[in-house]
Parts: C-alpha cells; sequence; structure tokens
C-alpha cells in the first residue's frame, strides 16, 4: 500500500489560489477577444503570473514537518512592541519560536533580548519559585510542580502555543538569522528529570498532610469550645 502523506494546508491554499487565478486569467482571454485591449489583457496575465511565483515560489510563512526552508521566516508587524520592555521590535531584535509537535514558526512577542535572558534563567527561577512556594502553602506549590520541571522555554502570554502544540524546540533570530535550542539552560530531562520531580511532589505530599492535620485540629478545637 502507497503511504499517506500529511496534507499541506499552506501549499493546499496556493494551489487553489493558483487556480481561482487561472480562471480569471481565461475570463481575461475571453473577454480580449471583445472590447479589451490584447496590451490590457497581457499586463494582467503578467501580474497574475507574477502573483502565483511570489505566493508559491517564494512564501513568507510555512507549516513545516521539521526543518527549514528558505523564506520560511517573517517580518516584524508595523507598530509592534515588547511585552515586557515596551521597545519597538524591528527586524534589529525580531525573532520567532518554533511550536511543536506541528513544526509552526511563530512571532515571538517579545525582543530577541528577553527571549535568550528567559532561556538562560527560566530554569533557575522556576527552582527558586518553588522553594520559596514550599514556605508558603501547599496550593501555591501544586501551581508550579503539577506539570513537572519546565525543559523548554514557555510563556503563555508571549510565546503562546496553538491549539494541539505542547512546547517550543527552536527560536530563530532575525538579528543574525540565527537558529538556537529552546531548551533551557540547567533544565533536567529523563531520570534526572523524574527525580527531580519526585521530590517535589514528596514536598507537596508532606504539606497537603500536614495542612490537613491543622485543619481537623483546628475543628476539633473549635467543636469542644
Amino acid at each position: 500500500a502507497r503511504p499517506v502523506l500529511p496534507v499541506d494546508r499552506d501549499l493546499e491554499r496556493a494551489f487553489k489560489i493558483s487556480l481561482q487565478l487561472l480562471l480569471s486569467l481565461l475570463i481575461l482571454q475571453a473577454a480580449s477577444c471583445t472590447d479589451l485591449s490584447f496590451l490590457a489583457v497581457q499586463r494582467y496575465r503578467n501580474s497574475l503570473d507574477l502573483s502565483v511565483h511570489s505566493f508559491i515560489l517564494q512564501p513568507t510563512h510555512l507549516r513545516l514537518r521539521g526543518g527549514m526552508a528558505e523564506g520560511v521566516h517573517g517580518k516584524p508587524a508595523d507598530g509592534m512592541e515588547c511585552m515586557v520592555t515596551f521597545d519597538d521590535i524591528t527586524e534589529e531584535n525580531y525573532c520567532e519560536y518554533l511550536a511543536q509537535p506541528s513544526g509552526t514558526w511563530l512571532p515571538a512577542k517579545f525582543s530577541d533580548s528577553v527571549v535568550k535572558e528567559m532561556i538562560d534563567t527560566q530554569f533557575q527561577k522556576y527552582l527558586d519559585d518553588v522553594e520559596k512556594a514550599a514556605r508558603d502553602c501547599a496550593a501555591a506549590v501544586r501551581r508550579l510542580v503539577v506539570k513537572g520541571p519546565p525543559i523548554f522555554l514557555f510563556d503563555a502570554h508571549g510565546l503562546p502555543l496553538p491549539e494541539g502544540d505542547t512546547h517550543i524546540s527552536e527560536v530563530w533570530y532575525c538579528n543574525g538569522n540565527s537558529t538556537a535550542c529552546a531548551k533551557l539552560k540547567g533544565a533536567l530531562e529523563g531520570a534526572e528529570r523524574e527525580s527531580l520531580w519526585d521530590g517535589q511532589r514528596a514536598v507537596l505530599a508532606s504539606m497537603e498532610a500536614a495542612e490537613a492535620a491543622d485543619g481537623e485540629a483546628a475543628k476539633a478545637e473549635e467543636e469542644g469550645k
């Protein structure tokens, strides 16, 4: 049996648009036989050819199933600002992130310097936040450890993931046209990550048990009054 290949929605859309352009061309060619000049039709035909070539062969954004292609990245939108520094995002500090498993490149709402700092500090900040929460309450710890220690760059607001995607694997920096791994500095994987997570869950379970015991004691004291 022949293998079934995944449908590339961008190529599918390009094919549909090319058919629409072809239909328009045929209409114009028919019209040229009546009251439209040949020169006008020829000029429009050339513009259609350029439009198809630009869309299909020189895309600004594509959905990829792994790997990269020339022209895959875009440019910052007019008026785009970093959500952290509020600086203008230009081609000098623009970056994109690769959402997985869809393989979709998306524009970051942070400048490249912010993203680089997040990659360097997010994991250690997570550890510090868990330690601080452990001195507070079980609910604070639970919010942090429910998903386990982070491995890759993340931010729900500045780096949102499309439905169905789970993580960010790479970051592309416009300035220098370079790509970097989105794994957090110091992040653990495999057995090391599981060991860290087990320890955090044990702390959480101990805190929950202590809080439950305190609650029962307070309840008994209240009933005894």
